[in-house]
């Protein structure tokens, strides 16, 4: 921006006080224009600033990797001081992102429909993942998408939480060998018509209650029989139609042009294989695959969520269950058992269930629960999946004595309430943090593409 011009038209202005009204008044024009001019170029720098400062977070921020708090915030800062502007003036779903914070948003979504725009519930450290990223790319493209991965590895959970972060409604199809039409397109059934899944996701009415868009989530996907999942190739056929081209047809030969569909599938693997490990897959058609391509993506257990939310307070659980996932991948014995989010969530509901024993399942003032479930007996019971000489080994490698040990630690430790329950040690949490940012900044690799 060049401040010249009106610097000197107000110096001029200073040096005739006592030019007549209609010369100050040219003076006064000729200076309002020039402000206006460069207040539309503050406007224009400033609005590069936050695109550059966008950029920014998402790259120091993605998988919460990369840069500390403190990097970020100091780039920021250095973006904005370019702009002569300061944190205040940055809009509220901006200052949120850089401390992680979920915020109601505004989004507008271009659809067959025309622009929805809704108030929407954004989480940075969801949002900001390469693989949501890549996913809202496809939503924008109206593409298909596939995700892969072992069990709890969060395939369902991105589903759930990409309809979220769009504003969606969620309809989820559990396919297995025992999907049928009816299942998906509709039909009569004992108690009458039941509306098919695929059908409400394309109507966008679910349950009788319309919506403003449906990601339907097929999932385990592999599993379907194979003639069933030719139904679902029509439909995965005509998302990228519209009008009458997309329409598909109910149990009662109803017709209904598709409204605002995402569709994802997943699965433990590939459509196009099969594996040991999930033996109730089936190998599927390759028009099937087809449908999805070049938007297949492999998933993986994000280990930032694992600390900051799942296990917050219980991370002693969590340092030793990765030290078994780790020992188990290493090894390759999912085919025997894995470490997944469920199991991390069992494990923390049970050590808390025996520090408050006390108080469930009371009868007349009496705990039904005598000899609590210990935390060591949850594991225990994880290692009885596995054969004895394993076992030994998966104990000796993962220093089982240490952590049972700690676990006597924290037998002692107080707590004001259950549900504020915290047994982390600052050592603890700084330990997890690290573990977790290299596993996600690591892993993430696998999505990019330069």
């Amino acid at each position: 921006m060049n401040e010249e011009p009106l610097k000197k038209l107000k110096e001029a202005q200073q040096n005739y006080p006592d030019a007549p009204p209609d010369i100050k008044a040219l003076f006064q024009t000729a200076i309002d224009r020039q402000e206006a001019n460069s207040a539309l170029a503050a406007k224009d720098i400033i609005a590069n600033s936050l695109n550059t400062i966008s950029k920014v977070i998402a790259q120091a921020q993605v998988a919460r990797a990369g840069a500390t708090q403190d990097e970020i915030e100091a780039m920021v800062k250095s973006e904005l001081a370019k702009a002569k502007i300061g944190l205040s003036n940055l809009d509220a779903s901006v200052v949120s992102l850089l401390s992680n914070v979920s915020t109601q948003t505004t989004l507008t979504i271009q659809s067959p429909i025309g622009l929805v725009t809704k108030t929407v519930t954004i989480d940075p450290r969801f949002l900001l993942r390469p693989l949501t990223q890549l996913m809202l790319s496809d939503v924008a493209a109206n593409n298909n998408c596939y995700l892969y991965g072992g069990a709890g590895t969060g395939k369902t959970y991105s589903a759930s939480e990409l309809a979220r972060l769009i504003g969606w409604g969620l309809v989820e199809v559990n396919c297995n060998q025992f999907t049928s039409p009816l299942d998906l397109l509709g039909g009569q059934t004992i108690s009458g018509y039941q509306e098919g899944l695929v059908v409400q996701a394309w109507s966008n009415v679910i349950d009788g209650k319309d919506v403003d868009g449906v990601v339907l989530l097929l999932d385990e996907l592999p599993k379907i029989d194979p003639n069933t999942a030719g139904i679902l190739n029509s439909a995965l056929a005509k998302v990228k139609l519209s009008g009458d081209r997309s329409r598909i047809t109910n149990g009662r030969g109803q017709k209904f042009e598709k409204k605002n569909v995402f569709i994802i599938g997943t699965g433990n693997v590939k459509l196009n294989e099969t594996s040991e490990d999930y033996e109730a897959n089936f190998k599927q058609d390759l028009s099937l695959q087809d449908r999805f391509v070049g938007s297949t993506y492999p998933i993986f257990v994000y280990y930032n969520t694992e600390v900051d939310e799942t296990m917050k307070g219980f991370l002693f659980i969590w340092l030793y269950m990765v030290k078994l996932r780790q020992f188990i991948e290493r090894k390759r014995l999912q085919s025997r058992g894995f470490v997944s989010i469920r199991i991390m969530e069992s494990m923390r509901d049970t050590y808390r269930v025996y520090r408050t024993y006390e108080s469930k399942l009371v009868v007349g003032g009496d705990s039904l629960i005598k000899q609590p479930k210990t935390l060591e007996q949850a594991v225990e019971s994880f290692f009885s999946l596995f054969p004895e000489n394993v076992v030994r080994d998966m104990k000796q490698e993962t220093d089982y004595d240490s952590f049972i040990q700690i676990i006597k630690g924290k037998n002692n430790m107080p707590f004001a309430s259950e549900d504020t329950m915290n047994f982390d040690t600052d050592f603890e949490r700084t330990t997890a943090m690290e573990i977790a940012q290299r596993n996600d900044s690591e892993k993430n690799k696998i999505y990019q593409t330069t």
